[in-house]
């Protein structure tokens, strides 16, 4: 660790790791929990989990704050407004319905499977409808994204 944005952790082969692992996390146990190998394959013995984000208002979201995020509409037209977006990242909207009818401006961010088009989200008061959003492009603020929905669960 040195100066500003100097930190850095590198550990390889050391201890019972071999040549190729280049980083290993046991546990106190001795159990192997995370191991980082040279060939970019990522390991977790156990969950790997994104914490629940429940702050974003009306579809405007960072996922730089999660990658599921909670969301009560309270317009009947809201825009989807996401930033920081990850190519190749599984992103997750829970919108519970808090003012209906609900149509969605989706900014023109999203494909939708061509059968279908955008969905209709639920049209009444505390229904959920969880969007499922994988990132494909990052180069705008915005992101792009293929999109699926699983709507007006209870």
């Amino acid at each position: 660790v040195g100066g500003a944005n100097t930190a850095r952790l590198h550990v390889k082969g050391s201890g019972t790791t071999d040549a190729t692992t280049s980083l290993l996390v046991e546990d106190s146990a001795g159990t192997d929990i995370l191991t980082v190998v040279d060939d970019g394959v990522v390991k977790i013995n156990g969950q790997g989990y994104t914490e629940l984000h429940a702050n974003a208002t009306n579809l405007v979201v960072s996922w730089n704050d999660s990658n599921i995020q909670t969301v009560t509409v309270n317009s009947s037209s809201p825009t989807f407004a996401p930033t920081d977006p990850k190519a190749g990242a599984t992103y997750i909207l829970i919108i519970e319905q808090g003012a209906t009818p609900v149509t969605v401006d989706w900014n023109s961010l999203v494909k939708w499977p061509s059968a279908t088009g955008a969905p209709t989200l639920s049209s009444a008061t505390g229904k959920i409808d969880v969007i499922t959003l994988i990132c494909y492009d990052d180069s705008t603020t915005n992101g792009l994204y293929y999109g699926s929905a699983t709507l007006d669960l209870a």
